[in-house]
């Protein structure tokens, strides 16, 4: 029972964060997950370009419905190499969200 939970709740996180990101690649929604831009002022989110920090949620997202999904299937098929795989990726997404955050701010403070 509490295997067929976490598998459950491991497709539910996938599904929500392939939404987020499918939602952040149109860009028809503001799912903006960016410290920066949710810190600054209305007047200032006017004057930035919203495209960098939509592409950047949208590829996170993806990356994190990735892992979540990976560490599903180690539950379903019970494959040791799939939790290496999800740290992998787990670490490129943490790496690609602190490189990106980075560049998005210099880019913003010109």
């Amino acid at each position: 029972m509490l295997r067929i939970m976490i598998i459950s709740v491991g497709v539910l996180a996938t599904i929500i964060c392939l939404l987020f990101s499918v939602l952040a690649f149109t860009g028809k929604r503001d799912v903006i997950m960016n410290k920066f831009y949710v810190s600054a002022s209305e007047e200032e989110r006017k004057k930035m370009d919203k495209k960098p920090f939509l592409k950047q949620t949208a590829i996170f997202f993806l990356l994190i419905a990735a892992v979540t999904a990976l560490n599903v299937c180690v539950y379903i098929f019970n494959i040791a190499w799939f939790k290496i795989l999800s740290l992998i990726v787990l670490i490129i997404t943490g790496v690609y969200y602190f490189v990106s955050n980075k560049k998005l701010i210099e880019e913003n403070n010109k």
